[in-house]
């Protein structure tokens, strides 16, 4: 089985807050693990969106799964929906004191929108 770490940051500038989505799904698009997280550090766009993407091969690491891809916007919508949903769980990092995680779920709102995204299997 293939695991897929999807990774998305949001600032929140006039607050000097950043927030972090991070959603593990597996080859047929089951979540396997997500989080919301905030991060207590202000950079520049680039390396919060390299720090997010460290912090999901963590979080993966941390969940005894092993990732065979990485993805993550970086500034350019690649994956329509479901970097929305990821950019939706950062924005929510940016208003939480600690980190939240769900395994084989998602927060109750997330999870028909991933759903909605899972690849048809063949």
């Amino acid at each position: 089985m293939t695991e897929n770490v999807n990774t998305d940051a949001a600032v929140d500038g006039s607050h000097g807050k950043v927030g972090i989505g991070i959603i593990i799904r597996n080859n047929i698009g089951d979540i396997l693990a997500s989080s919301s997280r905030p991060l207590n550090v202000m950079m520049a766009a680039d390396m919060t969106e390299a720090l997010t993407i460290f912090g999901g091969l963590i979080f993966a690491m941390e969940a005894g799964l092993l990732p065979s891809a990485v993805e993550s916007d970086a500034q350019c919508s690649l994956l329509g929906w479901l970097n929305k949903t990821i950019h939706c769980m950062a924005k929510f990092g940016v208003s939480l004191d600690g980190p939240l995680y769900w395994l084989e779920e998602a927060l109750r709102w997330v999870s028909p929108i991933i759903m909605g995204d899972r690849p048809e299997i063949l």
